[in-house]
């Protein structure tokens, strides 16, 4: 399952895209997995001034946010999943024991990437 963090963005605020001054944050949202380990992030994201992803009113763009967040996710263990599955049609020819055994891991690897997904729909 994903979890998601927001945290002021320390790389830009809103003077790139904006003349308003003060210039106020903007935020960062980190997907994490269930370790705890950043696997997709969006920056740059516009709460407007005194805006923060918790507010009642922002809860449709942070909705958004972590929804493009969760497809990036679900992407990219699609990504790893065929290429696991690649590695195996490559592999499987060859008879010896280290291909073997490089086949089991790679299968172990894709139940992995199709439980996160799985999760990640959830």
């Amino acid at each position: 399952m994903l979890s998601f963090h927001w945290s002021i963005d320390r790389e830009i605020d809103s003077s790139d895209h904006s003349d308003e001054v003060p210039a106020y944050p903007l935020w960062v949202c980190e997907a994490a997995d269930d370790a705890g380990e950043v696997v997709a992030l969006m920056g740059a994201c516009d709460f407007g001034r005194d805006g923060e992803p918790w507010d009642a009113s922002s809860a449709e763009y942070r909705a958004e946010v972590e929804e493009a967040l969760r497809a990036d996710v679900v992407e990219s263990y699609r990504a790893a999943a065929l290429r696991i599955v690649s590695e195996w049609e490559d592999a499987r020819g060859d008879a010896t024991q280290v291909v073997r055994a490089s086949m089991v891991q790679m299968l172990d690897e894709l139940r992995d990437v199709i439980r996160a997904a799985e999760d990640a729909r959830a």
